[in-house]
């Protein structure tokens, strides 16, 4: 063969080679990152929405930049697991505090994650891509919707390596949970999320009944005949309880403590005029940055009466 010819090949081998390692640092990277962040806020399935605050910059970017990985593969059906879980909680965040998802109206439907040179919604992300590329009804306890009735929140990220073995993991989780599937065996009846009525045909689709694709999940059998219902699904936000109440924001209105009060019957008049100059202004960070000279004047007429014998009312 000709050497030239060998030397091409070869180049070419070793930029295939190398694009693919980079891609694959890519996403390690990126699902590390994701690992770290949902240890730190989850615990017990449920998120310390305050503790995460602190990450909403590292949040935003992760949702705008991710991974873009081989098709249908388990990297793929991975990082959007993450994707979507991560996106949920940066939804939250911008509208934090509140007390359920349901208080946002476009909180599954806003368009706002990136995707092939447009912007989809998360309603998009689980109902037009995950679901169909990868039917796999487990996808349903592991994709977390911030309610308290969603199945619980796992503390890390899902990993392609392992991620059959995370996803049946926490579908057995959920399947043995007596809050989320709550059985009366005197009475032969069985409850069920909501969840299982909005997609049965995913769990048909896999099993003869809703009852056969639970038993095939679950540590003790339910009986084939239980009478099944639905219990009413709670969106309260799926938060660690606070033992405080939330900081709001701090006005920027300026507070005005009166220097003295006036007895009764008597007034007093000010005149207040102030000439304020500026060619800085500073962000919500501290940080300064030069601006075009802007000069304001304030000119204040103020007007006093005491009211009340006591000097207490102005």
């Amino acid at each position: 063969m000709n050497p030239k010819y060998v030397f091409t090949l070869c180049s070419l081998l070793w930029l295939a080679v190398g694009a693919s390692a980079q891609e694959n640092t890519g996403t390690d990277r990126w699902l590390a990152q994701a690992d770290e962040l949902l240890q730190e806020a989850v615990v017990g399935g449920l998120v310390d929405y305050r503790a995460l605050q602190r990450q909403a910059g590292v949040l935003e970017s992760m949702v705008e930049v991710y991974p873009r990985t081989e098709a249908g593969s388990e990297a793929q059906k991975a990082v959007w697991i993450n994707l979507y879980n991560l996106a949920v909680l940066h939804q939250v965040l911008k509208h934090y505090p509140l007390k359920s998802p349901q208080a946002v109206p476009d909180f599954f439907s806003e368009s706002f994650i990136p995707f092939e040179g447009k912007r989809v919604s998360l309603n998009h992300l689980e109902k037009q891509l995950l679901l169909p590329r990868f039917p796999d009804a487990r996808l349903h306890f592991v994709l977390v919707c911030a309610a308290k009735s969603c199945p619980p929140l796992l503390a890390g990220a899902y990993f392609p390596d392992r991620l059959d073995g995370q996803l049946e993991r926490q579908t057995r989780q959920a399947m043995d949970d007596g809050r989320f599937l709550r059985v009366n065996s005197a009475a032969n009846q069985v409850e069920l999320s909501a969840i299982f009525d909005w997609y049965e045909k995913d769990f048909t689709a896999e099993a003869e009944s809703l009852v056969a694709w639970i038993n095939a999940h679950r540590s003790q059998d339910l009986p084939a005949d239980a009478i099944i219902s639905y219990y009413p699904y709670d969106w309260s936000l799926n938060e660690i309880a606070s033992p405080g109440p939330v900081a709001q924001p701090r006005s920027i209105i300026q507070e005005f403590t009166p220097s003295r009060l006036l007895p009764k019957g008597s007034w007093e008049a000010k005149v207040f005029n102030n000439l304020y100059t500026q060619t800085r202004e500073a962000n919500v960070e501290g940080n300064t940055f030069d601006v075009p000279r802007a000069t304001f004047l304030t000119n204040i007429i103020e007007g006093f009466a005491g009211v009340s014998a006591n000097a207490r009312v102005n």
